[in-house]
């Protein structure tokens, strides 16, 4: 299970933000403004976290998605290539993304995988 850490100095409360998301929640008595504003800044802490990571996902038999790791990202100075090499993965990646609408159309899977050797 995938697990962050979050404090809010503010309110004064910890909590975990947890994997898988659907985990019930049951509130007994008192308005709910309270849960909803903590659901809130917990969902803003995981997504702070999350850009800071890279998350891998595999499709598992029934062809769902799971999270299977994730990784600290890394500085795109820190990564070695060929001249030219780097931009052109770059420029190919962006590019990719931005055609998710033409892989739909067509009924392609969108995915792009790239093989780097060393």
């Amino acid at each position: 299970m995938n697990r962050n850490f979050c404090t809010s100095g503010e309110r004064g409360y910890t909590f975990w933000v947890c994997q898988p998301a659907d985990s019930p929640c049951s509130i007994l008595g008192g308005g709910r403004q309270i849960v909803d504003e903590l659901l809130a800044e917990a969902k803003e802490c995981w997504k702070k976290a999350r850009e800071e990571r890279i998350s891998i996902y595999a499709s598992n038999l029934e062809n769902d998605w799971r999270l299977t790791a994730s990784h600290p990202k890394r500085l795109l100075d820190s990564i070695i290539l060929d001249s030219g090499v780097k931009e052109d993965i770059l420029y190919d990646a962006r590019d990719f993304l931005d055609s998710k609408k033409w892989y739909s159309e067509r009924g392609i899977p969108f995915r792009r995988g790239y093989l780097l050797v060393s």
